[in-house]
């Protein structure tokens, strides 16, 4: 079967989890023979990342929203497509046009939907634009809708009416590479240097407790200005892999990730894999202590009482590290692949085409 996807960032350009998702997905079909092609924004001269094919249009003075001025490219690579998925944001509403002009089956990829808390993200103005965009593209009538959570699915019947090709889909994650070690101490934190990812609550939790070491592995800003404003017990690293990442949180004894809003958090589940109890907000369950990322001093507490008592935080990751054991990425590609096939067959019932010798 031939795939499309459209989205506005691919490998090796990375915003966040959702272009790890992707391209962990699209190495999945590949690799039970479907042909994937994605359809994104960035340099023209890298026409294939890890294994997947791509085409990337130069993004000019627009960036990332490129692609809504492409409309004609989206419409030409659908046309040779079995099935277009469209992801959050600027690839849903191209990606919904092509299709239906060539009479494709459509899926949406949520993988982002934030509501109201783009107020806080981008302010009172820009917010408001962008959950208005947010709700227009995200509503229009597709084959499937596929969440990442149960949450990120409730919170878009919010802002619309639920279609009948809703589906939870949640991620795999490299459980290879994140297990619990013998000896652990401090607090770990992993997460994109952004507003959103409550930067701010760790470092006022590493000055509450000065003689617990904190690590900070981020991303995609100044982080030596960041080391800078950092308490003393405070280290900031650059992410370097899963690898890497695997031992700083197999050797941490809590995760620290009280983000504002996530569709599902990656991150998360890498650290319940580690052993960590985890302190977070994100749409999963784990064990540990649920938080309000908008309580910084409760964030605070919540912590004081995981690090104050072993007994509870050990058995708390002893939980997550099971627990994580259900997101591997065969599962999920297993469901998807039903999902295409089911999506094919609902527009008519016809075989996709082979692919190309």
């Amino acid at each position: 079967m031939r795939v499309l996807y459209v989205h506005d960032v691919f490998p090796p350009d990375y915003r966040g989890g959702a272009e790890y998702v992707l391209l962990r997905e699209t190495q999945g079909l590949i690799g039970i023979g479907h042909e994937v092609r994605v359809l994104t924004v960035g340099d023209p001269a890298i026409t294939a990342h890890a294994g997947v094919p791509t085409e990337r249009l130069p993004p000019g003075r627009l960036g990332r929203a490129r692609l809504l001025l492409a409309q004609a490219r989206v419409d030409a690579a659908a046309a040779e497509a079995d099935v277009v998925i469209g992801c959050t944001y600027f690839g849903l509403a191209p990606a919904w046009r092509a299709a239906r002009r060539h009479g494709r089956p459509v899926l949406f990829h949520m993988l982002a939907l934030f509501g109201d808390a783009w107020l806080t993200m981008r302010g009172p103005l820009r917010g408001r634009l962008h959950r208005a965009l947010e709700r227009r593209w995200t509503n229009l009538p597709a084959d499937g809708r596929l969440f990442l959570s149960a949450p990120s699915q409730a919170l878009a019947a919010t802002q619309g009416p639920a279609q009948p090709g809703d589906v939870l889909l949640p991620p795999g994650v490299e459980l290879q590479h994140f297990k619990p070690r013998a000896e652990r101490e401090g607090v770990a934190f992993c997460g994109k240097l952004d507003v959103r990812k409550g930067v701010e609550i760790v470092l006022a939790a590493a000055a509450a407790h000065p003689g617990v070491p904190f690590t900070m592995v981020t991303w995609d800003g100044d982080l030596d200005a960041l080391q800078r404003r950092a308490p003393p017990n405070l280290r900031v690293l650059p992410f370097s892999g899963h690898a890497a990442l695997g031992e700083v949180l197999g050797g941490a004894k809590v995760f620290l990730f009280p983000s504002l809003a996530e569709t599902f958090g990656i991150a998360v589940v890498e650290a319940m894999a580690a052993g960590c109890a985890v302190v977070s907000s994100a749409p999963l369950d784990f064990a540990g202590e649920r938080v309000d990322p908008t309580d910084p001093p409760a964030v605070l507490a919540a912590l004081a009482r995981l690090l104050a008592d072993d007994e509870h935080r050990r058995r708390c990751g002893e939980a997550n590290a099971r627990a994580a054991q259900a997101y591997g990425w065969d599962r999920h590609t297993e469901a998807l692949d039903r999902l295409l096939h089911q999506a094919v067959a609902a527009r008519g019932g016809s075989q996709p085409r082979p692919a190309l010798p």
